[in-house]
């Protein structure tokens, strides 16, 4: 058997999840419960800077992956096979007959990433970000100009001098 400590997937009821990550921790495991940030403005005919304005956008979360929760785990206790009886639970991912490994690597990713989510409506030109993938993924830019339908006008300092990149909003988070 590898490292008895290890992230596993745990399959929960329809809309459980916030239930079910509670449980995990009651159990003295640690649970992580990946949410996601959303805005909506509330007003469809707002100017640019009143969609800026914070007073216009309702924020909720919500979990990025629907009906699934990661648990910490030590395979030397038999704390984990309370699991199944865990109320909201469904399931736990199985192999062999133990809980399938989800990588150590992956949850560290997962936890920055959601870790950095900022709405970048919010956000104002001049402002540091950092661009999340492609090529250019993994620098820091200066945002130059945002506009209605999500893209996001950045400059990079790049090859002695600055570059003017468009990408989506979803593509950068707060440097």
């Amino acid at each position: 058997m590898e490292h008895p400590l290890r992230w596993c997937v745990v399959y929960t009821g329809f809309h459980q999840e916030i239930v079910v990550r509670d449980a995990i921790a009651r159990l003295g495991l640690e649970p992580f419960l990946p949410m996601e940030r959303k805005q909506v403005i509330r007003k469809k005919r707002l100017s640019i800077k009143q969609r800026k304005d914070p007073a216009n956008v309702d924020t909720s979360e919500k979990p990025l992956f629907s009906r699934y929760v990661l648990a910490r785990i030590d395979l030397r206790c038999s704390t984990w096979k309370l699991l199944f009886s865990t109320p909201g639970v469904a399931g736990v991912v199985m192999s062999d007959g133990w809980p399938s490994r989800c990588p150590d690597e992956a949850v560290a990713e997962l936890q920055e990433y959601v870790g950095v989510i900022t709405p970048l409506r919010v956000l104002r030109p001049g402002d540091a970000v950092r661009i999340r993938r492609g090529p250019f993924g993994g620098l820091s830019a200066i945002i130059k100009g945002l506009d209605d339908s999500g893209r996001v006008s950045l400059l990079l300092d790049i090859l002695g001098g600055q570059t003017r990149v468009v990408t989506t909003e979803d593509e950068v988070v707060v440097a």
